[in-house]
């Protein structure tokens, strides 16, 4: 940001995140003001909620049975508390800088719940797009007209 508003003299930055992007980019525009619009597609709402979802959906276990060890190991490993990983806690402190949700509606790896949350979270402005897809992190993809007009239009609102 320090670049883009000193070197590069920008007078309005917006973001743009996807799946992990999109929390680190919520994350980011929730640290730092400058950062004026902040669209984020296919992001997770809670990390640990989301590590319970993937053990049950891809190891067939109940999450009691491997969370506590994997948020364990993660945080010893880096040095990092998980539950400051949630962009739903951090939504509703951005307002009253816009936020743009998208998520596939079908999205097998983070699955919708998490849009949803997200955009629940945030305070207005916010948008929400449920994309008609299935595979994680391709919206854009699904229809690529729509959306880019709709990304554009937004930015050029709010930047």
């Amino acid at each position: 940001m320090d670049y883009l508003y000193q070197q590069k003299q920008m007078h309005s930055v917006g973001v743009f995140g996807v799946s992990m992007g999109a929390a680190t980019s919520i994350m980011a525009m929730n640290r730092d003001p400058r950062i004026a619009a902040g669209v984020f597609e296919a992001g997770w709402s809670n990390l640990t909620d989301l590590y319970a979802e993937i053990i049950a959906q891809y190891l067939g276990l109940p999450s009691f049975s491997l969370l506590p060890l994997i948020t364990w190991m993660l945080e010893w490993r880096t040095d990092i508390d998980m539950d400051q990983l949630n962009p739903e806690d951090m939504l509703g402190d951005i307002a009253p800088r816009p936020v743009f949700i998208i998520h596939c509606t079908a999205d097998k790896l983070i699955g919708f719940s998490h849009g949803e949350r997200n955009y629940a979270a945030a305070n207005e402005p916010k948008e929400f797009w449920r994309s008609p897809c299935q595979t994680h992190a391709r919206a854009w993809q699904s229809d690529p007209d729509y959306i880019e007009k709709r990304v554009t239009d937004y930015y050029l609102k709010y930047l």
